[in-house]
């Protein structure tokens, strides 16, 4: 299968997944390899192509890792992303390994999320059908991915994406922000704190990116978006479905 094809695959599976929502449930079966929605697009590494580096979890923890974490256990890291697109752009900055998803021998299992406007063309029309839920909708045909558009996302420190992984007792979230925003402040009823955003050595002065774990349930996840002066510029609860981006 080319790589055209199996980017089309994952497009259409994530848009079908999930239209609105940017969630990847991780249950204690086989594992679906559907990451995220669209806009904040996940990719599984196994799909070839564009790889960088080795295909198979060589070494645990990594030892590129930006950032590291621990769930109850459960320790997960961030690491400069590797798939890139048809135009050799990079799908996501950054991905998210969790400990659970990834043993050595193994295919890689990771997450990501974009900053931006994906930036599909369409080669020819696509058909479209009402999305799941009726949130949306499913295009479907033969398209190209080709990099993203930050352009109105720079022009605003509120703007973010965001998307998560679920364990047992536990989500851990994936986020990207505006170059401003040096850190994120999170409130659950368990408590709160504050995480430092970093940025992949490719793009020291771009989008920033973080990773928390919150416990599984929380009917309230505020998340305050924090420029260096620890001024909030943006946020809103993740725990309530996005009424717009960002």
């Amino acid at each position: 299968m080319t790589l055209d094809q199996r980017l089309r695959r994952t497009l259409h599976a994530v848009a079908q997944a999930m239209p609105e929502t940017a969630a990847v449930r991780t249950p204690r079966r086989p594992r679906q390899r559907i990451a995220l929605l669209l806009a904040a697009l996940a990719v599984p590494l196994a799909a070839g192509g564009y790889v960088l580096g080795s295909e198979y979890v060589h070494e645990m923890p990594p030892t590129n890792a930006l950032l590291a974490g621990d769930a109850h256990g459960e320790r997960y890291w961030l690491v400069p992303g590797r798939l890139r697109d048809e135009c050799g752009v990079p799908l996501s900055a950054v991905e998210l390994v969790v400990e659970e998803r990834n043993t050595v021998g193994a295919e890689w299992d990771t997450a990501g999320v974009s900053y931006g406007e994906t930036v599909v063309t369409w080669l020819g029309t696509p058909s479209v059908s009402p999305a799941p839920g009726s949130r949306g909708e499913v295009r479907t045909g033969t398209s190209r991915v080709c990099g993203v558009d930050e352009t109105a996302w720079l022009a605003d420190p509120a703007r973010f994406e965001a998307g998560h992984v679920k364990l047992d007792g536990d989500r851990i979230y994936l986020v990207a922000v505006h170059p401003t925003v040096t850190s994120v402040r999170v409130s659950t009823p368990a408590g709160a704190e504050t995480v430092s955003t970093v940025t992949p050595p490719a793009r020291p002065d771009g989008p920033r990116y973080a990773a928390f774990d919150v416990p599984d349930g929380s009917d309230v996840i505020e998340m305050a978006l924090l420029d260096a002066a620890g001024q909030q510029v943006g946020g809103r609860d993740l725990a309530k479905p996005p009424t717009g981006k960002g």
